[in-house]
């Protein structure tokens, strides 16, 4: 889920930086995995949000408990 105010849509149409503050980005993760090791991940809830940056984008795992 990603809102943008109206003002800002065409900047970040055409990739320009907005300051995080100026927008709203929420994402529930799905894992696959096959390694036992992680299998967890896959037994568990976990929500995420971005931080984009001007030259990438950073993303916070929370696991829901």
């Amino acid at each position: 889920m990603r809102t943008v105010p109206a003002e800002y849509e065409e900047a970040v149409k055409a990739g320009d930086f907005i300051d995080p503050e100026l927008y709203y980005f929420r994402t529930v993760p799905n894992f696959e995995v096959y390694d036992e090791r992680y299998k967890w991940l896959m037994n568990h809830l976990f929500i995420c949000y971005d931080n984009r940056l001007p030259d990438k984008v950073l993303l916070k795992f929370y696991k829901v408990l």
